[in-house]
C-alpha cells in the first residue's frame, strides 16, 4: 500500500478528531472555560446547557467533586428548568462517588420529596439503601 499525502492527512486528520480533540475538549483546563464562559452570561439556553452538559462529562469521566460542584451551580441558578430531576439525582450520585454519603442521602431524600412521581424514584431509594447498607462504613 503506497502512502500518498493525502492518506497522511486523513490518517492524521481522523486520529486528531477521534482521539486528541475528545480529550482536549473535557479537559479540566476546557471545563474552567465553560465555567468562565456561562458565569459571563448565565442566563441563556445555551448556558443552561452547557452547565449541565459539563457537569454530565465530568460526572462520566469519573471527576465527582467537579461534577458536584456544576451540577449545584445548575440547580441554583436555573430552579425552574425542566432537567432538574435529572442533575438532582446526579447530584446525589456525584456525592456518593465522591465519598460524601450522609449529603448523598440528604440530596436522594430531597429528590424523593419534590419528585415523588418520576421513574427514577425507585433509582434514589435504592441509591440510598446501597449507602446505609452496602458500603462499607
Amino acid at each position: 500500500m503506497e502512502w500518498t499525502w493525502k492518506k497522511i492527512l486523513i490518517t492524521i486528520g481522523v486520529f486528531v478528531g477521534v482521539i486528541v480533540l475528545p480529550f482536549y475538549l473535557c479537559s479540566n483546563g476546557m471545563m474552567d472555560s465553560y465555567q468562565k464562559r456561562i458565569d459571563r452570561d448565565p442566563n441563556t439556553d445555551f448556558s443552561k446547557w452547557l452547565q449541565v452538559t459539563s457537569a454530565d462529562v465530568c460526572y462520566n469521566t469519573m471527576r465527582p467533586e467537579r461534577a458536584v460542584d456544576y451540577y449545584r451551580r445548575f440547580l441554583e441558578r436555573y430552579p425552574n428548568d425542566e432537567r432538574r430531576p435529572h442533575a438532582k439525582m446526579r447530584l446525589g450520585l456525584s456525592l456518593e462517588a465522591a465519598g460524601r454519603n450522609a449529603d448523598a442521602i440528604r440530596v436522594f431524600e430531597e429528590y424523593l420529596k419534590e419528585y415523588p412521581d418520576r421513574p427514577e424514584r425507585k433509582d434514589a431509594e435504592q441509591s440510598i439503601d446501597r449507602i446505609k447498607y452496602v458500603k462499607p462504613k
